[in-house]
């Protein structure tokens, strides 16, 4: 076998390593976790479009995932009776618990997330391939597979790892339609907007922020044009102007099923109809009749509505030892810093410093490119007023594999003693933060760098440790360790414990109890209580941060402490206070 032929073997067997260590791993952590908060939610909701052909029990994100999700169960012949109410995640709950087989249901609509998340992969691999060549094509997917974000959406059936490839894909067609034109560029990014749109409604900000830098850097100073001389610009850009401004609502509404609905709420229509009565009786008689009208894109306008009142509100949020409900700035920084394995970081450090050192040449200003897009994102969340978690900005990590991927390209074009150096330091980067991800195994949710220190919960919670993942592990591990008396248990989430077998009594907010206790990690930190445009109070901040003073048993996943706790114990607390 010649040079030739043994690299595109070792490349495809790298390919293929990446591929299935990925699948590996997302599919397995799918059957180790019960649900997450919200996921009954999205599949219950992916199934009332497709079999009611309605789109009212979680409105305020869109369908496109949850129908992905939801058609294994679909296809397997469970049917939605009834659908739950609005918000009634409680319901969603209860029909995936009776009416579906649980960890079937639940494995089979995860597994949606973990073919998507392949294809994430093959769209790295293929993208670096382009760009960087074939050494960057197999370090870009490698440190795609091993990222802990989007192993972590691969594994769970929600919207985050569509989100990613979608938007990826927005920006692909976005970049085709800069360097090429045509009627037939505009309408495959018409149809990637609309479908990025589809997946997460996030995807407006990101592209808000990146379109303009992908057009800056593709045009240069002709991104004025339209500025300049408008008229000019329109005439030549007509039919392509034509085809978004067509292509992006139709594509939108046929998301949702072509389906007729109000665009507003009665209860948002009843107040923007008072706040307007006094000055505008007649505007206001035609909102109040606006939640009467079924229209197009009502539904999609309806969930924009939806999403923009809870901004508006306050999602609350708790970082290092503080609250908030619209967030920090630097958020997303921090998560970043410490949800991304140090060896990826180091590698996109290396990859920045050989880009700037090959700036003028045609991989330096890609690898450039790619890190002001990613910048770009973080810079469209720094004050998104919503920080729920890393999952959010998990497109970075994809991108952060493009940047690695073009380090090697940069590596491998130095010459001598320098070549050498970053050849090698690459590769010791990668494979540190490939083996990293691999040890926190099963936990790609909860994972965090070894700059988070032994208590990562001091740092962040949230979907960033606990999403209410570990319930049942909790009572493989009780079981395990033959405890069959009754726990007492502070759980946030949505799975019930009986349903897994867990013989427990709730732990009530500041009732100090005696014997085997588990809390959430959630609770611990001062969130029980908290909801939309609510705070915790100060009692409610200390109503399980009495056990971080207590010496653990055992740490279930990430987001559950067991403790046991003695009358002893109690009176320490107590003489300590």
């Amino acid at each position: 076998m010649n040079a030739s032929r043994l690299a595109v073997a070792a490349r495809s067997a790298i390919l293929a390593l990446a591929l299935g260590g990925f699948a590996w791993r997302a599919l397995s952590t799918a059957a180790v976790y019960n649900h997450t908060f919200d996921e009954p939610t999205q599949i219950a909701s992916g199934l009332e479009l497709v079999q009611h052909h309605r789109f009212e029990l979680h409105l305020d994100a869109p369908p496109l995932a949850k129908v992905l999700m939801a058609a294994p169960l679909h296809l397997a012949g469970v049917r939605m009776d009834r659908v739950p109410g609005r918000g009634n995640f409680a319901e969603a709950t209860t029909f995936l618990y009776e009416k579906t087989p649980y960890w079937s249901a639940l494995r089979s609509a995860r597994a949606m997330s973990t073919l998507v998340g392949m294809l994430l992969l093959l769209a790295i691999y293929a993208a670096a391939q382009q760009r960087f060549g074939s050494a960057g094509a197999s370090v870009a997917v490698v440190v795609a597979s091993v990222s802990p974000g989007l192993v972590s959406a691969a594994s769970i059936a929600n919207s985050d790892i569509l989100g990613v490839v979608t938007l990826l894909l927005a920006l692909h067609a976005w970049r085709r339609l800069l360097e090429r034109g045509g009627p037939r560029q505009a309408a495959l990014f018409a149809l990637s907007v609309a479908l990025s749109v589809l997946a997460k409604l996030s995807a407006l900000p990101f592209l808000a922020f990146t379109l303009p830098v992908v057009a800056l850097w593709i045009l240069g100073r002709r991104v004025l044009d339209p500025v300049r001389h408008p008229l000019v610009w329109t005439r030549s850009h007509g039919r392509e102007l034509a085809v978004i401004a067509a292509l992006v609502p139709l594509a939108i509404w046929a998301g949702y099923g072509f389906q007729l609905a109000p665009p507003i709420g009665e209860l948002q229509a009843g107040e923007m109809a008072a706040r307007l009565r006094p000055r505008f009786p007649a505007l206001a008689d035609a909102v109040g009749g606006l939640a009467a009208l079924e229209a197009p894109l009502g539904a999609f306008l309806r969930g924009m509505g939806a999403a923009s009142k809870i901004a508006k509100a306050g999602h609350p949020a708790y970082l290092m030892g503080d609250y908030s409900l619209h967030g920090w700035p630097h958020y997303f920084l921090v998560t970043l810093a410490l949800k991304v394995p140090i060896g990826i970081l180091a590698a996109v450090a290396l990859a920045t410093i050989l880009a700037v050192r090959s700036r003028r040449s045609t991989e330096g200003r890609e690898v450039l490119l790619q890190l002001t897009i990613a910048a770009a994102i973080l810079a469209s969340v720094a004050r998104a007023g919503i920080n729920a978690g890393h999952r959010h900005v998990i497109a970075v990590e994809a991108i952060f594999a493009l940047v690695a991927g073009g380090g090697a390209a940069l590596a491998w074009r130095e010459s001598g003693l320098w070549h050498r150096a970053s050849a090698g330091l690459l590769a010791a980067a990668v494979t540190a933060g490939a083996v990293s991800s691999a040890r926190a195994h099963p936990d790609a949710l909860g994972y965090t760098n070894a700059f988070a220190g032994s208590r990562p919960d001091w740092w962040f919670v949230d979907s960033n440790l606990d999403w209410g993942q570990d319930l049942a592990r909790l009572a493989r591990w009780l079981e395990e360790h033959g405890i069959g008396e009754e726990v007492r248990l502070g759980y946030f989430g949505t799975a019930l414990p009986a349903r897994h077998g867990l013989r427990s009594r709730a732990l009530e907010p500041g009732e100090r109890a005696t014997g085997w206790i588990a809390a959430s990690v959630h609770l611990q930190r001062g969130l029980g209580g908290a909801g939309v445009g609510l705070l915790p109070t100060a009692e409610q901040r200390k109503a399980y941060a009495w056990l971080l003073r207590l010496k653990e048993v055992a740490r279930i996943g990430t987001s559950i402490r067991v403790y046991r706790v003695t009358p002893r114990d109690l009176a320490m607390l107590a003489t300590s206070e």
